[in-house]
């Protein structure tokens, strides 16, 4: 019979990752960056297919 046995660590404080703040000194913080890039690429999207100066160029031509 085999036994499997799960290792679990607790931080010495909640939300303290320094691996994550040595990563971030090392190479920047890279989901910071993703997360500022994917917003300005949603903004530029939502306004490239924002259609609505179009409407009401149509409603005037059925005047």
């Amino acid at each position: 019979m085999s036994s499997i046995t799960v290792m679990t660590t607790t931080p010495e404080r909640p939300g303290n990752a320094p691996i994550f703040e040595v990563l971030i000194q090392e190479h920047g913080d890279v989901l910071a960056e993703a997360r500022e890039a994917a917003q300005a690429t949603e903004s530029e999207a939502a306004r490239a297919l924002d259609w609505s100066d179009l409407h009401p160029a149509a409603e005037d031509e059925d005047e």
